[in-house]
């Protein structure tokens, strides 16, 4: 009983802070001298590591071990979350740590020389393991759009993060921040709603003699939350002045913050922010204006916004979850996805079994991982509950010494497609002699789609994103023959998906239960049928289904992507999952 009075006393004062997500009072830095505050404008602030090592803290030298007995004194990190201490030497496991030590991490940033294996003949290629974000025309459709969001993402990370020895060779990333934003830049020019108007507990709202660019709001929040982490996720032109020749972009981020709390909250916050550059003048235009939008703002909403509510935005995110306390120890606090302009609708009998409650809500664009599958045998090898191996582009070390700080995101979703065969199996001969066969005939194949977010912290480390190798020889213990990895034609690549607005039921066991396929037709016919809202159809006419895991959460690390999936055990009663439609906006 003791210890839920300390939780809820813990409870009470997170929400007492939340208020405070504003950029904090820029105070003396304890790196500067009085002499030096009064004489320059410059407040120096620690910057984050970018390292993915995590190290226990020694005040005093570690007393010696004998060397033949290294494993029983190897004290296991990576297990102290939500302010616990627990060391769990049981999980140590000296194979797992030797085998770790060899396979350590992937870096597959450039490409690799691999051998495919086909029928006859054995091919040498280049295989391209990275993604590079900003040449991605789906986010960065215009060369002005491509050019502010690296520039950006640039000067955010110079901002937040200590500037190692290879980034200072780099001449793009020399870029000076006085470059980006203009020297004359005012209060009136920036407009965002982490600034203006907030307030903290007990502190007076941001004056005028504080940040007036974004970077140095950034610099200021690193000593009040104990990490910040921002990704410049898209951006694209919207409007060219011929006459001043000034232009107005769109520029779509994220913010991830680790809130100072018992529990270490990780709060993520997404958005827009539409800024204005002068000329493409030499060197580069500068930004001379920004309006930041909260995607929680109101839709077509009028109103200043300078009067954006953030506490809508981040108060859900605070408060402890239950199988977060439930599993404790287990990972970090993760990253939601954000659920934009909720409401319910359906039966208010439902609990009682009579007919169904479902949410409504929209979920902002996001650049998600995308690895497929071909559900060759269905329902009975339940390829579907779980993350494939082919979407893994690294190993998290989670015990040890050296052990990894990674980072989680919730939910993994799933989908179920039929895709034209042709596109699925790209390289199948139509002339071969098993095409017309019984199982060629099928036009359409079922093709397992996840869905996987990406947290700021991986999204910002790097231009190129890893992907995968998705050569045969290495998946091997994956698909045991050639004809297996043809079958299922595993495929993985980033892809941007747009704004979506869904409907949801809640549900407690996996994707490829029999009871999902009831509980889509009965979501269909309250929400489609009853309540008149148009679904989203996909090439064959068919409303799109999905499955929202909630159970489960998938662990990056920064500088090597995704590398380990943990699900929750949870009962099935609880209902934590969700099964989904997408429906068409403009309805009501």
């Amino acid at each position: 009983m003791g210890r839920l009075l300390r939780n809820y006393a813990i409870i009470l004062t997170s929400l007492s802070l939340v208020d405070a997500f504003i950029i904090p009072q820029q105070h003396q830095s304890p790196l500067t001298s009085s002499s030096q505050q009064q004489h320059s404008t410059t407040i120096l602030f620690v910057k984050q590591s970018r390292s993915t090592l995590t190290r226990p803290p020694t005040s005093t030298p570690p007393p010696p071990s004998d060397p033949s007995n290294d494993d029983e004194n190897e004290e296991v990190f990576g297990t102290k979350f939500f302010g616990g201490s627990a060391v769990k030497e049981e999980l140590f496991d000296a194979e797992l740590e030797e085998n770790a030590d060899r396979m350590q991490r992937l870096y597959p940033r450039q490409k690799k020389k691999v051998i495919r294996r086909k029928p006859g003949e054995v091919e040498e290629k280049d295989e391209d393991l990275s993604y590079e974000r900003f040449e991605d025309r789906e986010t960065f459709p215009d060369r002005k759009g491509k050019e502010i969001g690296v520039r950006l993402q640039s000067a955010i990370n110079r901002a937040l993060y200590e500037v190692g020895e290879d980034e200072e060779d780099e001449a793009d990333e020399k870029l000076e921040v006085g470059l980006l934003y203009d020297a004359k830049m005012t209060l009136d020019d920036w407009v965002t709603p982490f600034r203006n108007g907030g307030k903290g507990s007990g502190e007076k709202v941001i004056t005028s003699s504080s940040c007036t660019n974004p970077m140095e709001g950034l610099s200021a929040a690193i000593e009040y939350y104990k990490r910040v982490d921002v990704a410049i996720v898209a951006a694209r032109t919207v409007e060219e002045d011929d006459a001043t020749g000034r232009t107005t972009l769109e520029v779509r981020w994220e913010i991830s913050v680790q809130w100072p709390n018992a529990f270490e909250s990780r709060v993520l916050v997404s958005g827009t922010s539409t800024v204005v550059t002068t000329p493409d003048l030499n060197p580069k235009p500068t930004i001379i204006s920004q309006i930041d939008t909260l995607d929680t703002a109101a839709p077509n909403d009028s109103t200043n916004p300078r009067i954006q509510n953030i506490v809508t935005s981040v108060a859900n995110q605070l408060t402890p979850r239950f199988w977060d306390l439930y599993h404790v120890s287990m990972t970090p606090s993760a990253e939601l996805m954000p659920r934009l302009h909720p409401k319910t609708g359906g039966d208010l009998l439902s609990g009682l079994g009579l007919g169904i409650q479902y949410k409504e809500f929209t979920i902002p664009p996001r650049l998600v991982l995308r690895p497929t599958l071909v559900d060759v045998e269905g329902r009975e090898a339940r390829e579907a509950e779980a993350a494939p191996n082919h979407a893994f582009t690294s190993i998290i070390r989670t015990t040890g010494r050296t052990g990894q700080r990674f980072i989680t995101a919730s939910p993994l979703e799933v989908s179920i497609r039929r895709r034209p065969r042709s596109e699925v199996y790209t390289n199948e001969d139509p002339n071969d002699a098993d095409h017309t066969s019984e199982g060629k005939k099928k036009k359409l194949v079922p093709v397992i789609e996840w869905s996987i977010p990406l947290p700021p912290e991986f999204l910002s480390y790097d231009r190129s994103l890893p992907l995968p190798s998705l050569d045969p020889l290495e998946l091997a213990e994956e698909f045991e023959s050639d004809s297996s990895f043809r079958a299922y034609a595993p495929s993985c690549s980033y892809v941007y998906r747009p704004r979506r607005r869904v409907a949801t039921v809640s549900y407690g066991g996996s994707p490829q239960d029999a009871d999902v396929a009831e509980l889509r037709k009965r979501l269909y016919e309250r929400v489609v049928v009853k309540d008149k809202k148009r679904p989203k159809l996909d090439e064959e006419g068919r409303p799109m289904f999905f499955f929202l895991q909630n159970d489960a959460k998938c662990c990056f690390t920064a500088d090597g992507g995704f590398g380990m999936a943990v699900y929750d055990w949870r009962p099935e009663g609880v209902k934590t999952n969700e099964v989904g439609i997408e429906l068409e906006d403009g309805d009501d």
